[in-house]
């Protein structure tokens, strides 16, 4: 048996010599205890020159690694094994490396030497120029085993050389196999260049760069430096490589969003609009995507700018599915800081979508406004919705203008230009002549958001709109929706002008239409029209003798405007059988005629005595009896108390201030009757009269209650008593004639 010392030399000239077969030889026949008392140096030393043996039989000196390894490398000085590795990819022997780290005992990797392991990577990385799959394989195979004992530098130098190299199944390898442990401690600035060079390499293999480039960031973006993340996103929406982008956007880890280059995001999303013109949906859907993570982190101008450029497409026929992308993707967070000239230019052009795609431009439009009204330029939203409504019922115009309104955050109100409101108020009523319906439904809308802001001399002329074209509803439309605080703001003459349409009203249209029409804007605006327009509606309304009309405006002249209107109108009164009270608690006796009586003002009793009377009480609580005869009993303002007497007598019931008391309702068929035309004008017998006039019992009485909707959303209102009556039937009355609406 030889010794120790034979074995040691025999090695050593086997290995002075190259003899492979010698090497294989001598140390399988070694015992383990021969492996054991052998110099790990002598072992070291053979195992560098079977590496050496790579310039002449690259094959065997791998094969003769492969199995000296496997036999001795557990008993093999560590720093021989690690130069023998740096000697296999020194010479890219890519079998002589795979055959080392296939037979290293994983109890030597921690012995081995990093600086060395750090050159192997490198070594093989740079072998991708002669044996690309190799280089791959052999990476995979490296790193998997020894990653986590080989210095971070190098590994992030493989990267960036597989990744300038073109090699992107490399970067994978080296992404794939490094142990996570190692993250933190790879190189951030080679990691950046790395991701850069990945997309560069869309330019060749768009595919392949794209799963590239999330495969990386979905280990490794957390280490990246952020500059060459954004610089990543930026070549490939250059390049219109929308799906590249978005494999960037979708793995990058959300802490790393802040650290992001605000205007790089902005240039990039600049980028990806651009792309709208050769692919439109891919540049929505990556707008999305992009804006749903990033927008927090993006450039608020380039936001902006964006919205507008896909704006701009839309009014010229591109779809506005790239603005929806942007408003509905922005965060909240990011309003604030937007531009608001650039955002009432998009909402401009927004509008101009309205001839191509009437639906979605209405749409889009009450999604901006709802979201982003108190950070755009007023001028702009009012000189859009002006802007609209010059195309009267075209395109879906009006719709849109009603999108904006019911959008729009109210503390932008008072910042939105007058006269442009006007002219919209204006445009919307004048669609009376197209759309009726919709016109009076919109100007009410309208109304209700911005009568305080609107231009007062067009809220008059709204008003006269509608009753020169005898659309009452449209009248009351407007004035039911003037905020209170806005009625000394009208002009007493527009208002007297826009008064006197609605008299006029009474040559071609329902007395009680009118009447109950006047009544209406009498209550609310009297006070603030002017009185020679007053007195002009009331001599047309006592010329076309409709009492009904003349005694709604009576109730509410106030004693200071009665005193003001001219002698020759109150001396012409009587031509009409008029008589007009005072504003005193008057007593009236009738002359035993056809009387017609008006109490004005004051607590006043009036008696009609014989004859068809027409009385009226106005304001005040007054008592009114018929007398003999088919009397008309009005009691106006205030809580009445009427009595009809004998015949068939009609009580009006016109308003809700007060509560009417009938002494004597005769509810047999041929009595008398409960006249509510005033205050249902326009009733189509659509729906049953009960769902507007209700009738109970209460205390041997019966009251009347009036729904002005007829929905039942909101509580009825009292308007009468009938004193002493029960078992009234609304239903009844109505099919006897004994209730007018």
């Amino acid at each position: 048996m030889p010794t120790i010392a034979e074995l040691e030399q025999s090695l050593t000239d086997a290995a002075n010599a190259q003899d492979m077969g010698a090497i294989i030889s001598i140390v399988s026949s070694l015992t383990l205890e021969e492996k054991q008392q052998i110099n790990p140096t002598v072992f070291g030393y053979t195992l560098t020159a079977v590496a050496n043996y790579t310039m002449t039989d690259a094959a065997l000196a791998a094969s003769t690694a492969g199995t000296f390894m496997q036999d001795v490398g557990l008993y093999t000085d560590s720093s021989a094994i690690s130069q023998s590795y740096s000697i296999f990819a020194q010479f890219a022997n890519l079998g002589g490396v795979n055959a080392m780290v296939d037979n290293t005992d994983p109890q030597i990797y921690s012995s081995l030497d990093p600086f060395s392991l750090g050159n192997v990577v490198s070594g093989i990385s740079f072998a991708a120029f002669m044996d690309p799959a190799g280089a791959v394989a052999t990476t995979t195979n490296f790193l998997s085993h020894l990653s986590l004992y080989t210095p971070p530098f190098f590994i992030s130098n493989a990267m960036a050389n597989f990744a300038q190299f073109g090699l992107l199944d490399g970067v994978n390898a080296v992404v794939d196999n490094t142990d996570p442990q190692v993250y933190p401690q790879l190189d951030s600035l080679s990691l950046g260049m790395t991701l850069g060079g990945i997309a560069m390499n869309a330019f060749f293999d768009p595919a392949n760069a794209v799963a590239t480039t999330a495969n990386f960031l979905s280990h490794l973006s957390l280490y990246t430096a952020p500059f060459g993340i954004t610089s990543a996103m930026q070549t490939f929406a250059q390049q219109g490589i929308l799906a590249g982008v978005n494999a960037v956007v979708d793995n990058i880890d959300p802490q790393v969003y802040p650290s992001l280059d605000s205007f790089a995001l902005g240039q990039t999303l600049a980028q990806i609009s651009a792309a709208a013109f050769f692919d439109p949906a891919g540049a929505v859907a990556a707008t999305a995507n992009f804006l749903s993570h990033l927008s927090l982190y993006t450039d608020p101008f380039s936001i902006s700018n964006v919205l507008v450029t896909f704006a701009q497409g839309s009014s010229f026929g591109q779809s506005l599915d790239g603005v929806n992308a942007v408003i509905d993707n922005i965060d909240p967070q990011v309003y604030p800081s937007l531009d608001p000239f650039a955002l009432g230019m998009a909402l401009s052009s927004i509008s101009g979508a309205l001839f191509y795609d009437q639906a979605g431009a209405i749409a889009t439009l009450a999604d901006f406004v709802s979201r982003l009204s108190l950070y755009t330029d007023p001028s702009f939203i009012s000189s859009t919705m002006s802007q609209l409504g010059s195309l009267g019922g075209q395109n879906g115009a009006l719709e849109a203008i009603m999108a904006i309104v019911d959008n729009i955050d109210p503390q932008v109100y008072p910042s939105l230009d007058s006269f442009s409101l006007g002219i919209v108020l204006s445009d919307l009523a004048l669609s009376v002549y197209t759309d009726p319906a919709g016109a009076v439904a919109k100007v009410a809308d309208f109304l209700s958001h911005l009568s305080l802001y609107t231009d007062p001399n067009s809220i008059a002329f709204s008003i006269r709109a509608f009753a020169e074209a005898g659309v009452l509803e449209g009248v009351n439309a407007v004035v039911d929706n003037i905020d209170p605080q806005a009625y000394s703001l009208l002009d007493p003459g527009n208002l007297g002008f826009a008064m006197t349409f609605i008299a006029n009203d009474t040559f071609v249209l329902d007395d009680h239409d009118v009447a109950g029409t006047l009544r209406n804007f009498s209550q609310k605006l009297l006070s603030y029209t002017g009185e020679a327009y007053i007195e002009q509606s009331l001599q047309t309304l006592a010329n076309d003798g409709n009492l009904s009309a003349l005694g709604g405006v009576l109730d509410y002249v106030t004693s200071a405007q009665w005193d003001n209107l001219s002698t020759s109108f109150k001396d012409s009164l009587p031509g009409f059988g008029i008589t007009a009270g005072t504003y005193l608690d008057d007593k009236y006796l009738g002359s035993g005629g056809a009387d017609i009586y008006f109490g004005l003002g004051g607590n006043d009793n009036i008696d009609g005595r014989e004859g068809n009377d027409f009385l009226f009480g106005n304001a005040g609580a007054d008592k009114i009896a018929g007398g003999e005869g088919n009397d008309f009993l009005d009691g106006g303002i205030g809580a009445d108390v009427l009595t009809g007497g004998a015949g068939s007598d009609t009580f009006a019931l016109n308003n809700f201030d007060g509560v009417d008391k009938i002494q004597d309702f005769d509810k047999a068929i041929g009595g008398d009757i409960l006249d509510l035309r005033d205050m249902l004008s326009g009733y189509d017998g659509s729906q049953p009269v009960t769902d507007y006039i209700h009738a109970h019992s209460a205390g041997g009485n019966t009251i009347i209650s009036f729904d002005a909707d007829g929905t039942g959303a909101g509580a009825a209102t009292d308007v009468a008593k009938l004193q002493g009556v029960t078992g009234i039937d609304i239903q009844t009355l109505f099919d006897h004639g004994q209730i007018l609406i």
